[in-house]
């Protein structure tokens, strides 16, 4: 399944555990995978805080111990069987499907199926669950080749919300880069709610398509491009002046 494998560039990887040993950064890497998939991953870059399950889980830079934005227990688990067997139902008759399960959420990959018969099938589902699951606290979001039953309450962008409200002060430069549906969520909340007087933003997606995000980039090769050069203060020190500046590149 490749979706399990999905992982930055190694030289991401290395450019952003620079910055993240200079203590006046903070460096997450938000994710929908799962905790397994992440530690299995990143578990070596202690300096590197990270979020599963679109920042239902969270181990903050330096601290090995996984949290939660809420307590599972608390949560009304009683759609996962139902929105499961409809999933299965889909899955039988899409050649290329399958269902990733989450510990707080189910998703339906169909990248792998004939195109215009995945696009049919997911619109047709998407409509089904909708009317399954209307009155609930959980949605239903689709992308390239997926389709999410989530929490509506728990994504990217309240993790966000999290990780800037743990520091001490608003940074004055944040980077945001995704190329998902799910980062939108990053690029709304950080629009609506940094000031732009106090923060220099940054919000990119990857690859040539509507988004939130203010900027583009257009392959994941400009991105280590982009974060190499935040290792030697090119673009920070365009902002401010490098010793105060309080970083944090989501």
């Amino acid at each position: 399944m490749e979706h399990a494998w999905a992982r930055p560039h190694d030289k991401a990887i290395g450019n952003l555990q620079r910055l993240a040993e200079d203590r006046r950064n903070t460096i997450y890497i938000l994710s929908g995978r799962t905790t397994e998939i992440l530690e299995s991953n990143f578990g070596d870059f202690r300096a590197i805080g990270v979020a599963a399950e679109h920042g239902f889980y969270y181990r903050e830079p330096w601290d090995p111990e996984w949290k939660t934005q809420k307590n599972v227990e608390l949560l009304d688990r009683t759609w996962i069987e139902s929105v499961h067997k409809i999933m299965q139902s889909y899955t039988r008759r899409t050649d290329g499907s399958y269902i990733e399960v989450k510990s707080v959420g189910l998703v339906w990959h169909y990248a792998d199926a004939d195109p215009e018969f995945g696009i049919w099938q997911a619109k047709e589902m998407q409509q089904h669950l909708r009317e399954v699951l209307r009155g609930t606290e959980v949605e239903v979001i689709t992308g390239f080749g997926w389709l999410q039953v989530r929490y509506r309450a728990i994504n990217k962008g309240t993790m966000v919300s999290r990780i800037l409200g743990s520091m001490l002060q608003e940074p004055s430069f944040v980077l945001c880069v995704g190329d998902d549906r799910t980062d939108e969520d990053m690029f709304s909340y950080l629009d609506d709610n940094l000031d732009p007087t106090k923060s220099t933003v940054f919000t990119c997606t990857v690859g040539i398509q509507p988004s939130l995000a203010r900027y583009y980039l257009r392959h994941s090769d400009e991105v280590v491009n982009l974060l190499g050069s935040l290792t030697t203060n090119e673009l920070r020190s365009s902002v401010s002046s490098p010793e105060d500046v309080k970083t944090a590149i989501l």
